[in-house]
Protein backbone atom coordinates (compact mmCIF):
# COMPACT_ATOMS: atom_id res chain seq x y z
CA UNK A 1 0.00 0.00 0.00
CA UNK A 2 1.53 3.29 -0.94
CA UNK A 3 1.61 5.84 1.56
CA UNK A 4 0.68 9.26 0.85
CA UNK A 5 0.51 12.41 2.58
CA UNK A 6 -1.97 14.34 4.38
CA UNK A 7 -3.89 17.26 4.08
CA UNK A 8 -1.75 18.71 7.43
CA UNK A 9 1.46 17.53 6.20
CA UNK A 10 0.73 19.66 2.76
CA UNK A 11 -0.60 22.45 4.20
CA UNK A 12 2.61 22.77 6.36
CA UNK A 13 5.04 22.08 3.26
CA UNK A 14 2.89 24.96 1.63
CA UNK A 15 3.53 27.05 4.20
CA UNK A 16 7.16 26.60 4.37
CA UNK A 17 7.07 27.13 0.43
CA UNK A 18 5.57 30.30 1.20
CA UNK A 19 7.99 32.18 3.73
CA UNK A 20 10.68 31.18 1.89
CA UNK A 21 9.29 32.59 -1.39
CA UNK A 22 8.51 35.72 -0.04
CA UNK A 23 12.20 35.77 1.56
CA UNK A 24 13.73 34.80 -1.49
CA UNK A 25 11.79 37.88 -3.03
CA UNK A 26 12.17 40.24 -0.46
CA UNK A 27 15.94 39.38 -0.84
CA UNK A 28 15.63 40.01 -4.50
CA UNK A 29 14.00 43.24 -4.51
CA UNK A 30 16.38 44.54 -2.18
CA UNK A 31 19.42 43.53 -4.15
CA UNK A 32 17.51 45.12 -7.24
CA UNK A 33 16.95 48.65 -5.29
CA UNK A 34 20.53 48.42 -4.52
CA UNK A 35 21.81 48.10 -7.73
CA UNK A 36 19.57 50.77 -8.88
CA UNK A 37 20.53 53.37 -6.45
CA UNK A 38 24.08 52.27 -6.75
CA UNK A 39 23.51 52.58 -10.89
CA UNK A 40 22.32 56.22 -10.28
CA UNK A 41 24.96 57.39 -7.87
CA UNK A 42 27.70 56.43 -10.75
CA UNK A 43 25.67 57.91 -13.12
CA UNK A 44 25.26 61.44 -11.26
CA UNK A 45 29.11 61.41 -10.82
CA UNK A 46 29.86 60.41 -14.33
CA UNK A 47 28.12 63.34 -15.55
CA UNK A 48 29.65 65.59 -12.47
CA UNK A 49 33.06 64.24 -13.88
CA UNK A 50 32.80 65.38 -17.47
CA UNK A 51 31.83 68.85 -16.15
CA UNK A 52 35.38 68.78 -14.79
CA UNK A 53 36.76 67.19 -17.84
CA UNK A 54 35.76 70.23 -19.39
CA UNK A 55 36.79 72.59 -16.70
CA UNK A 56 40.42 70.97 -16.54
CA UNK A 57 41.13 71.06 -20.35
CA UNK A 58 39.49 74.80 -20.60
CA UNK A 59 41.63 76.03 -17.31
CA UNK A 60 44.80 74.16 -18.31
CA UNK A 61 44.66 76.18 -21.60
CA UNK A 62 43.55 79.16 -20.29
CA UNK A 63 45.36 82.41 -21.71
CA UNK A 64 45.75 85.96 -20.73
CA UNK A 65 43.69 87.55 -23.84
CA UNK A 66 40.80 90.01 -22.93
CA UNK A 67 37.94 90.30 -25.37
CA UNK A 68 35.56 93.20 -26.19
CA UNK A 69 31.92 92.57 -25.64
CA UNK A 70 28.78 92.83 -27.97
CA UNK A 71 29.08 96.73 -26.79
CA UNK A 72 32.40 97.49 -26.88
CA UNK A 73 33.13 96.97 -23.36
CA UNK A 74 35.89 94.99 -22.59
CA UNK A 75 36.29 91.71 -20.92
CA UNK A 76 38.47 89.72 -18.54
CA UNK A 77 40.99 86.95 -20.31
CA UNK A 78 39.37 85.28 -17.35
CA UNK A 79 35.72 86.91 -15.72
CA UNK A 80 33.82 85.11 -13.29
CA UNK A 81 30.89 86.92 -11.70
CA UNK A 82 29.21 85.88 -8.30
CA UNK A 83 30.65 82.26 -8.81
CA UNK A 84 28.01 81.47 -11.26
CA UNK A 85 29.29 82.41 -14.66
CA UNK A 86 32.55 82.24 -15.79
CA UNK A 87 34.07 82.82 -19.18
CA UNK A 88 37.32 82.56 -20.36
CA UNK A 89 39.84 82.65 -23.15
CA UNK A 90 42.34 79.54 -24.43
CA UNK A 91 44.11 78.33 -26.78
CA UNK A 92 44.54 74.51 -28.63
CA UNK A 93 41.08 74.73 -30.20
CA UNK A 94 42.10 74.12 -34.27
CA UNK A 95 39.09 71.64 -34.28
CA UNK A 96 36.79 74.51 -33.90
CA UNK A 97 38.66 76.88 -36.73
CA UNK A 98 39.16 79.75 -34.67
CA UNK A 99 40.23 82.77 -37.09
CA UNK A 100 42.23 84.06 -34.12
CA UNK A 101 45.36 81.71 -33.94
CA UNK A 102 42.68 79.13 -32.42
CA UNK A 103 41.99 80.87 -29.64
CA UNK A 104 38.05 80.46 -27.83
CA UNK A 105 36.35 82.00 -25.79
CA UNK A 106 34.37 79.40 -23.58
CA UNK A 107 31.66 80.17 -20.98
CA UNK A 108 30.44 77.62 -17.95
CA UNK A 109 26.55 79.06 -16.42
CA UNK A 110 23.18 77.14 -14.93
CA UNK A 111 20.26 77.88 -16.79
CA UNK A 112 17.13 76.41 -14.46
CA UNK A 113 19.22 72.85 -13.43
CA UNK A 114 21.39 72.27 -15.95
CA UNK A 115 24.79 73.44 -16.46
CA UNK A 116 25.83 74.91 -19.80
CA UNK A 117 29.00 75.66 -21.75
CA UNK A 118 29.34 77.86 -24.11
CA UNK A 119 31.97 77.82 -27.13
CA UNK A 120 32.60 80.91 -29.65
CA UNK A 121 34.73 81.01 -32.33
CA UNK A 122 34.98 84.90 -32.58
CA UNK A 123 36.64 86.66 -29.43
CA UNK A 124 35.56 90.23 -29.97
CA UNK A 125 31.85 90.00 -30.45
CA UNK A 126 29.76 91.55 -32.23
CA UNK A 127 25.94 92.63 -31.29
CA UNK A 128 24.77 89.15 -33.66
CA UNK A 129 27.52 87.13 -32.39
CA UNK A 130 26.60 84.05 -30.38
CA UNK A 131 27.51 81.34 -27.97
CA UNK A 132 27.33 77.59 -29.32
CA UNK A 133 25.75 76.25 -26.04
CA UNK A 134 26.02 72.58 -24.97
CA UNK A 135 24.31 70.90 -22.10
CA UNK A 136 26.86 68.87 -19.82
CA UNK A 137 24.92 67.68 -16.95
CA UNK A 138 20.88 68.47 -15.98
CA UNK A 139 19.35 68.10 -12.48
CA UNK A 140 22.16 70.41 -10.42
CA UNK A 141 21.08 71.78 -7.55
CA UNK A 142 24.11 73.86 -7.02
CA UNK A 143 26.64 74.76 -9.22
CA UNK A 144 29.74 76.83 -7.92
CA UNK A 145 32.64 78.82 -9.20
CA UNK A 146 35.78 80.65 -7.17
CA UNK A 147 39.22 81.50 -8.15
CA UNK A 148 42.04 81.82 -5.85
CA UNK A 149 44.70 84.11 -5.73
CA UNK A 150 47.54 85.43 -3.29
CA UNK A 151 45.83 83.69 -0.81
CA UNK A 152 42.44 84.28 -1.01
CA UNK A 153 39.25 82.50 -3.33
CA UNK A 154 37.26 84.54 -4.86
CA UNK A 155 34.03 84.83 -6.68
CA UNK A 156 34.22 87.79 -8.88
CA UNK A 157 37.16 88.28 -11.15
CA UNK A 158 39.39 90.03 -11.81
CA UNK A 159 39.88 92.20 -8.51
CA UNK A 160 41.30 95.46 -8.75
CA UNK A 161 44.92 95.69 -7.24
CA UNK A 162 45.03 98.73 -4.42
CA UNK A 163 47.01 100.61 -5.96
CA UNK A 164 45.14 100.39 -9.61
CA UNK A 165 42.02 102.70 -10.57
CA UNK A 166 40.99 99.66 -12.71
CA UNK A 167 41.28 95.75 -12.60
CA UNK A 168 44.29 94.38 -14.62
CA UNK A 169 42.21 92.25 -17.53
CA UNK A 170 45.17 90.25 -18.56
CA UNK A 171 45.71 88.86 -15.01
CA UNK A 172 44.82 84.98 -14.70
CA UNK A 173 44.08 83.66 -11.45
CA UNK A 174 46.69 80.61 -9.68
CA UNK A 175 43.36 78.39 -9.42
CA UNK A 176 39.92 77.48 -9.67
CA UNK A 177 37.89 75.87 -7.24
CA UNK A 178 34.26 74.19 -8.41
CA UNK A 179 30.97 72.68 -6.32
CA UNK A 180 28.70 70.66 -7.38
CA UNK A 181 25.50 69.33 -5.90
CA UNK A 182 23.09 67.17 -8.17
CA UNK A 183 19.38 67.37 -6.85
CA UNK A 184 19.53 63.87 -5.23
CA UNK A 185 22.38 64.93 -3.20
CA UNK A 186 25.40 64.05 -4.97
CA UNK A 187 28.37 66.48 -3.85
CA UNK A 188 31.75 66.58 -5.82
CA UNK A 189 34.31 69.62 -4.86
CA UNK A 190 37.29 69.62 -7.07
CA UNK A 191 40.46 72.55 -7.93
CA UNK A 192 42.18 73.33 -10.98
CA UNK A 193 45.30 74.82 -10.91
CA UNK A 194 45.82 77.80 -13.73
CA UNK A 195 48.87 77.54 -15.76
CA UNK A 196 50.22 81.01 -16.27
CA UNK A 197 50.07 82.11 -20.29
CA UNK A 198 51.56 84.60 -22.05
CA UNK A 199 49.03 87.83 -23.36
CA UNK A 200 47.97 86.84 -26.99
CA UNK A 201 46.81 90.32 -28.74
Amino acid sequence: MVAGFTLLELLVAMAVFAIVSVSVYAALSQMILSRSVLQARYADLADLQRVLVYLERDITQAVARPVKGPYGDKIAALHLVSGAELSLTRTGAVTYQSVDNSLLRVRYQMDGDVVQRGVATVLDQAQDSRFDERQLVDQVALFELSVFDQGTWYTDWPQTDRDAVTPDLTRLPQALRVRMQTQSGRVIQHRLPLLSSSVKE
